[in-house]
């Protein structure tokens, strides 16, 4: 996955994208060329307390949900997922360093087993 332009990774906490409190990134690389290809967020203390705090406040909502409404949710994530199959296989294999046919050849097993298709 050669690109000009890196990919920006962002944490997500409490329902939004944010950098690091005090800014700070890093590069990602790819092991197997050296090629840095993405930033990410070199989180802190103060990131993962923030991170808490909001996993905490959503408990008792998440908590109070039935199973069928979990279900959904989880559903539509993997929806999201499967939407971005291949560029989620790009990533993989770019961060890991391997041949995009490898991570597709797994991507298309993952498939080929599935998913239950309702809540």
């Amino acid at each position: 996955m050669a690109t000009a332009e890196k990919t920006k990774v962002r944490n997500f906490i409490d329902g939004e994208l944010a950098d690091a409190a005090d800014g700070a990134t890093d590069e990602v690389v790819n092991p197997a060329t050296g090629e840095a290809f993405a930033e990410a967020p070199l989180s802190t203390a103060e990131d993962v307390d923030r991170a808490v705090r909001a996993a905490r406040r959503a408990f008792d909502g998440w908590a109070a949900t039935t199973p069928g409404e979990r279900a959904k949710a989880l559903f539509r994530l993997a929806d999201v997922v499967e939407e971005n199959a291949d560029l989620l296989s790009d990533l993989e294999a770019t961060d890991a360093g391997k041949q995009v046919w490898f991570e597709l050849s797994f991507d298309g097993a993952v498939r080929r087993w599935g998913r239950p298709t309702s809540a």
